[in-house]
């Protein structure tokens, strides 16, 4: 993104210059010198609102507010800001957290670490949504930090059953190359370190095919890895070189790796500021020899050994990645040991504080300390600075006058409709089921609400109908309500078209559409409501989907595609679309499969 917006802003350049637009512009990256292309008119508009930014922060006689970026690590002035922000005990500390949510925060009045750390509550997760994966709780690791303690959340499910390989890659992004494996396998009280080396991009199927046979010489491999950079690099390497024979302990252990910071992520809190591995490593006593190697500055470093061929570099980055290794493993020891599982180190202390679990923690916390003052009068002017609060907003539940008091009244009572119109409708006493006379009947009174369509309007229409209501004795049915009323309900049929138009045509959701018409023309639909009038049109045009199906199978040609839907209640459902050109049905399906196709009915 970075090229882009340099392209973006050199086409803004150029076009101001030379008086014309420059629409294209070509990237060309790697050891094999690829293009790609950029349309700059986006770029263009993205160069000028940062460029902009940019004049009013030097023309500006105030400093920027301090916030920490990912770019802050290939920075001259990363320890200075850093230890600011440490001082100021900013948000930005936390990497997790994107810019949105700190000012989302910030909107809140909270400005530090720890005041966040008192906004954690613990909540109990809906049934529904226990097998999606817990998110990420910024408030619960700022409240590790402050208590400098390990918080967990749920059971941790890590298991590890044969030996444990511990893999660690080091490679350049930009041209697609991993020069550095970095093996550490444990067995019983001994360790076997490997660096497998590459000097060039030619003998990067060299390592691979030397971690393979790593992985052959061990007993029942576990690879365990940290991060997605090393699930990228297994995907490529056997996407390029080839997998390890089938049913071989590599194989297997290649197509069930364990990364151990999605175990970690949104579970585990360490009072760090970051899930990076050395962060995490540090907290648990382990110790970097060289830590400004860390991130870019490990590319920087290999880039100038190609220049140089200076052994030292060599052996810097190997040494980077042995640590790497060695913190990965007692970073491994130290989750087996929070899941009561057999520890793989002979390290036993490696937890150095206690652990808290979040689901234990109290409901309710203070972010302001207990008052305290030498003059005794101020503790009670104190406390009573919250009388009147409590008084208007806290309820005590066997108080009725109190509990009723910040109840809403309904705004659109069903009864309080104005009537448009009053119809005395004329009832046959002749039963439409069996031809059979009724005897007697009673009159009745219904109100209709629906919408009426006007040249250029839309607007509420409520006719109250007056009938005779009639009960056959022979078929037992009850005859005589207008037509205009459908069975079980009290709303119109233009209304349920008007409704279903707005699902359909308007892609509005039933929520969004029920709203709409409840803040238009008065009405106190519910979701409920709205969902059984929807079925009862679908049931309505059944015969002529019908038709339309026999219409096109009568055809001679028929457009059949697929699409993936979410349901309430499932996981995915499909929506069968076919289409004649002309007409078009839509079909639902549990599946996927082609099965689908041959249960539509043929005509006759």
């Amino acid at each position: 993104m970075d090229d882009k917006l340099l392209i973006g802003f050199d086409a803004a350049v150029l076009s101001a210059r030379l008086g014309r637009p420059v629409g294209l512009g070509k990237i060309i990256h790697g050891d094999e010198h690829s293009t790609h292309k950029v349309q700059t008119a986006r770029m263009i508009i993205l160069a000028r609102k940062i460029t902009k930014r940019i004049a009013a922060l030097f023309s500006s006689n105030t400093p920027p507010s301090l916030r920490l970026i990912r770019h802050c690590s290939e920075c001259e002035f990363q320890a200075r800001c850093r230890q600011q922000a440490v001082e100021k005990d900013d948000l930005s500390l936390l990497t997790g957290m994107t810019e949105q949510e700190q000012l989302r925060f910030r909107s809140k009045g909270l400005f530090t670490v720890t005041q966040l750390s008192y906004t954690f509550r613990p909540r109990r997760r809906p049934k529904r949504g226990k097998d999606k994966r817990e998110p990420h709780h910024h408030a619960l690791r700022a409240l590790a930090i402050r208590e400098r303690k390990i918080h967990l959340v749920g059971n941790l499910d890590l298991k590890i059953e044969g030996t444990p390989v511990y893999l660690d890659v080091e490679g350049v992004p930009d041209r697609d190359f991993y020069y550095l494996l970095g093996i550490r396998v444990r067995t019983g009280h001994t360790t076997t370190q490997h660096s497998l080396w590459a000097n060039t991009k030619a003998e990067e199927r060299k390592i691979w095919e030397e971690f393979l046979a790593v992985l052959q010489s061990v007993k029942s491999p576990v690879l365990i890895h940290y991060g997605s950079f090393e699930t990228t690099f297994l995907k490529r390497m056997v996407r390029r070189y080839g997998d390890a024979p089938q049913n071989s302990p590599a194989a297997e252990a290649l197509a069930a790796p364990i990364n151990v910071l999605s175990v970690i992520f949104a579970q585990v809190y360490l009072p760090t500021y970051s899930n990076t591995l050395k962060d995490f490593a540090s907290w648990l006593g382990f110790t970097c020899s060289d830590p400004a190697l860390a991130g870019p500055n490990s590319v920087a470093c290999r880039a100038a050994w190609e220049q140089s061929g200076a052994p030292a570099l060599k052996q810097r980055l190997i040494i980077y990645n042995r640590e790497d290794c060695e913190a990965l493993e007692r970073t491994t020891s130290a989750l087996l040991h929070l899941v009561h599982l057999e520890t793989i180190s002979d390290t036993t202390d490696v937890l150095p504080s206690e652990v808290v679990r979040a689901d234990s923690l109290p409901g309710q916390h203070t972010m302001w300390p207990r008052f305290s003052s030498p003059i005794a009068e101020f503790a009670h002017i104190n406390q009573a600075a919250r009388w009147d609060y409590q008084r208007d907003r806290v309820y005590v539940r066997t108080d009725r006058r109190q509990k009723t008091k910040g109840q809403t009244r309904n705004l659109y009572p069903a009864g309080s409709k104005r009537l448009n119109k009053v119809v005395r409708h004329a009832t046959s006493p002749i039963c439409p089921h069996c031809r059979r006379r009724s005897s007697a009947g009673y009159r009745t009174a219904r109100v209709l609400y629906d919408v009426r369509f006007g040249r250029w309007s839309l607007k509420r229409w409520v006719v109250k109908y007056e009938f005779t209501s009639h009960h056959c004795r022979e078929c037992r049915q009850m005859f005589g309500a207008p037509e205009a009323f459908w069975s079980g309900s009290k709303y119109g049929r233009t209304l349920v078209m008007y409704l279903v138009y707005q699902l359909i045509d308007l892609c509005m959701s039933q929520r969004a559409a029920t709203q709409n018409v409840n803040r238009l023309f008065g009405f106190n639909l519910d979701d409920h409501t709205v969902y059984i009038l929807k079925a009862k049109a679908a049931r309505l045009y059944t015969d002529t989907r019908q038709a339309i199906l026999e219409r096109m199978l009568a055809g001679p040609l028929i457009h059949a595609d697929e699409t993936q839907i979410r349901l309430k209640g499932r996981r995915t459902d499909y929506v069968w679309v076919f289409t004649s050109m002309k007409e078009v049905v839509y079909l639902h399906s549990e599946t996927r499969e082609g099965g689908m196709i041959e249960r539509v009915e043929a005509p006759g």
